[in-house]
């Protein structure tokens, strides 16, 4: 009897062993065959040790490039940060090196870093020496300036700016009057320049900041010390007063555009009056700013800085077109309408699309009772071209049918060419004139003589800053027709002026 297991018979599982036997053997076959037929693997099995020593040489292979790779890298970005650390165009060390390297320095001095300061020297008018000499002026000047500086036992950190048309360097502690007595003589030593053939007088402005306790960063301090150097005449320290103002004028720079807005400027008027009838013959719009912020501020707060930044411009159209709304108006009341001068920027000079709009605006209203004010610095520009650019441009307002004045006349050099050059209708004489002439014949002769010139040329010769019946009563006897002063009137708003119009006109 046959057993049986799961149903099949033991029989028939023998039967079936070869056939097992048989197909196992064909698959040892196949897979012998398969390594044959790939040699790589075949390779991997038969030499191991060789793989392996091939995998490790690649790796180092690789590891060997990486490392060349870095190297060149960390060499770029040294020989990049020496760049950035010099200034490019006198070789020497920049103003970003000095931060970096100073903040250490001032840690390492510890108590006494209070007594350690910021310089920055700069160029006054650097536009126009590059303009004149070239940029190599200003190079060789620096140079110069920072081997002076590097050699001084008192200077820690030297740095140029070429750019800015400055150099920075930070002190050893040192004191003030010390420094002060150092700075004064290296301006006078490096002022002059030999430019080709000729001895060129560069004039030099610093600024000082002493870091204080506990002391400053380096980037407040170079700011400060900036600062200071646009006030020094020559030399300027760094003081509370001064950052007071330095914080009024970035308030006030801030809050500009939205006191035009808000139409927070506003314009009065200063008399001006015939000598010897002693009625109104006219005015000069004088700027005010009524600040919501910042209170009642004069226009020798803010004019300097919006001639600064630019922002004089849009301030000027402001004040015209109100001038002009008010002849408008006074026409309309039946009051006098006596001209009005109006000043205008030396920016105006270059400013595109300047014409078209006071064709504007003189299109809107009129040029009756107008007066445009100008000084001699709206034709100093250290170029020929826009100099003629200039002179273009007053001779088209003229036609437009703008009076134009010459104002300050006499305050200084006085280009007498302009007087040939320029359609003017008045010469308004600077107040330093007159207070040189009350005590000085030869002053006296000088004055003469200069009114009669404005006369000749056939120019209204008028006067300002007259405050006594003594300077009213010298200007009569010189021949000044006008005069504009707190003795016959100070500045009033709009209102009062009107009033004024109605009494005296």
């Amino acid at each position: 009897m046959r057993k049986v297991i799961g149903g099949k018979s033991i029989g028939g599982l023998a039967a079936m062993l070869p056939v097992f036997g048989a197909a196992g053997t064909c698959f040892a076959q196949r897979t012998q065959r398969a390594i044959s037929d790939a040699p790589l693997v075949s390779f991997f099995y038969e030499e191991p040790l060789w793989i392996f020593c091939g995998m490790l040489a690649a790796l180092l292979l690789g590891a060997v490039a990486f490392w060349r790779c870095w190297r060149q890298w960390r060499s770029k970005e040294r020989r990049l940060r020496e760049l950035l650390a010099h200034d490019r165009y006198t070789g020497l060390r920049n103003v970003t090196w000095l931060e970096q390297t100073g903040d250490a320095l001032v840690r390492a001095h510890g108590g006494e870093a209070a007594r350690m300061a910021v310089v920055v020297i700069k160029v006054v008018q650097p536009s126009i020496i590059t303009a004149t000499y070239g940029r190599e002026a200003l190079v060789t000047l620096f140079q110069r300036l920072g081997e002076r500086l590097t050699g001084e036992s008192w200077a820690a950190l030297v740095a140029t700016r070429t750019n800015a048309a400055g150099a920075a360097c930070l002190t050893h502690p040192v004191e003030r009057e010390d420094l002060q007595v150092a700075l004064r003589r290296i301006l006078a030593d490096s002022e002059y320049l030999q430019v080709g053939h000729m001895l060129v007088r560069i004039p030099l402005e610093a600024g000082v900041c002493y870091l204080g306790a506990p002391p400053m960063d380096l980037n407040t301090a170079i700011n400060n010390a900036g600062l200071a150097a646009q006030e020094a005449q020559p030399l300027c320290f760094f003081n509370s007063a001064l950052q007071r103002e330095t914080l009024l004028r970035s308030r006030m720079e801030s809050l500009q555009q939205r006191a035009l807005e808000r139409r927070e400027f506003h314009i009065w008027y200063q008399p001006k009056y015939d000598l010897v009838t002693r009625k109104c013959v006219g005015a000069e719009a004088l700027v005010r700013w009524q600040s919501t912020e910042l209170g009642f501020l004069p226009p020798g707060k803010f004019i300097s800085l919006f001639e600064s930044n630019g922002f004089i411009t849009q301030l000027d159209f402001y004040n015209l077109e109100h001038v002009m709304q008010f002849q408008r108006d006074c026409k309309a009341k039946g009051l006098p309408v006596v001209p009005i001068s109006v000043n205008q920027s030396r920016l105006h000079m270059r400013e595109k699309g300047y014409l078209h709009h006071m064709r504007a605006l003189v299109d809107r209203y009129t040029t009756e009772g107008i007066e445009l004010e100008l000084t001699e610095t709206a034709f100093d520009f250290g170029s020929e071209a826009i100099r003629e650019h200039s002179l273009a441009v007053v001779t088209a307002l003229h036609a437009m049918g703008f009076a134009i004045d010459m104002d300050d006349f006499g305050s200084g050099y006085s280009d007498l060419s302009l007087l040939n050059q320029l359609p003017l209708d008045v010469m308004k004489i600077d107040r330093s004139l007159l207070l040189a002439s009350e005590g000085s014949e030869r002053m006296r002769i000088v004055l003469k003589m200069m009114i009669d010139l404005g006369h000749s040329l056939g120019m209204r010769v008028i006067c300002e800053g007259i405050e006594t019946e003594a300077q009213e009563e010298l200007l009569r006897a010189v021949g000044c027709e006008y005069g504009q002063g707190f003795l016959y009137g100070r500045p009033m708003q709009r209102a009062d002026f009107e009033a004024f119009l109605r009494a005296h006109a």
